[in-house]
């Protein structure tokens, strides 16, 4: 397992609004960030897409798979097949 920390709740998905530009923690507004979307990408898997449910901002970040935390969603992809 690898162990990185995961930027979002294995749970409930959410998130918390902390970049600007991914990785530099910039943002003042700190809002919660919804779930609204997945999608797939070649390079870097599948993303959660999240929007700040107080400034409005969209932003992507990689789903936790073979972590500490593995997501949940995980979970349920792998019981549906």
């Amino acid at each position: 397992m690898e162990a990185f920390a995961i930027n979002h709740c294995p749970y409930c998905l959410y998130s918390k609004h902390m970049d600007e530009k991914p990785g530099d923690r910039a943002s003042v507004c700190r809002g919660l960030m919804a779930p609204i979307g997945m999608e797939y990408s070649s390079k870097k898997g599948y993303q959660l897409i999240h929007e700040c449910l107080q400034c409005g901002k969209v932003g992507k970040n990689k789903v936790a798979i073979n972590t500490i935390q593995e997501d949940q969603l995980i979970s349920f992809m792998k019981s549906v097949v």
